[in-house]
């Protein structure tokens, strides 16, 4: 894994879009929440938000949480080729340019069998599944945030090459030295406003890996 600790980062300000991007996660979540929507899940507000900032920058994105032809996984998000229409539950493996992986931040290790499986591990067998089925050669993960600055990082932190695909990368989006409640506003605003949240120019670098530079 990338030493985060080594690289001078500048801190995250409210200009950025990162932080635009942790403040409409916890709107969204406390809407979901408030309104007791079907999703109500911090994850599927992470899935809004980010499919939303990707259309901004003019990528064709499917709706959250759709399915490729001749495969049963459920994917957070697809990008999608030229005029495909992107209101769609399943799309052909020739209409789709990039899978997508989309996470608020990494959880623990389940065990299976005895077998502790990571969070990068467990995208690895979902994705070499999706590959294998539908012969897709292109996939991104994006972790909106992450406890990657302290003496002892996440352990359990999504790792690029842990995951161990060629045709993958791994965004990271914010970085942080502890744990947070980013859901809540408060907390997101507490946390920028105290020094405590720092960019890791990811997010640009994951624009220009779904542009193909």
């Amino acid at each position: 894994m990338k030493d985060y600790k080594k690289l001078n980062l500048a801190l995250l300000t409210k200009q950025d879009e990162e932080y635009r991007i942790l403040e409409e996660i916890s709107e969204e979540y406390t809407r979901q929440h408030a309104q007791k929507t079907t999703e109500k899940k911090s994850g599927d507000a992470t899935e809004i938000v980010i499919r939303n900032h990707l259309h901004n920058y003019g990528f064709n994105v499917s709706p959250n949480c759709v399915f490729i032809n001749g495969c049963n996984k459920e994917i957070d998000l697809l990008i999608l080729k030229g005029e495909v229409p992107s209101n769609q539950k399943y799309y052909s493996p020739k209409q789709v340019r990039t899978v997508l992986e989309i996470k608020n931040n990494a959880v623990g290790g389940q065990k299976r069998n005895g077998v502790v499986i990571t969070p990068s591990m467990n995208i690895r067998l979902r994705f070499d599944d999706i590959e294998n089925t539908t012969k897709l050669k292109r996939f991104g993960v994006v972790v909106v945030s992450e406890r990657l600055l302290s003496p002892k990082p996440y352990k359990y932190a999504i790792d690029e090459d842990e995951i161990g695909k060629s045709n993958c990368r791994v965004f990271t989006c914010v970085l942080r030295r502890k744990w947070a409640r980013l859901r809540d506003k408060d907390v997101v605003v507490e946390m920028q406003e105290s020094g405590q949240l720092w960019q890791s120019n990811e997010w640009q670098d994951l624009i220009n890996y779904l542009r193909g530079n």
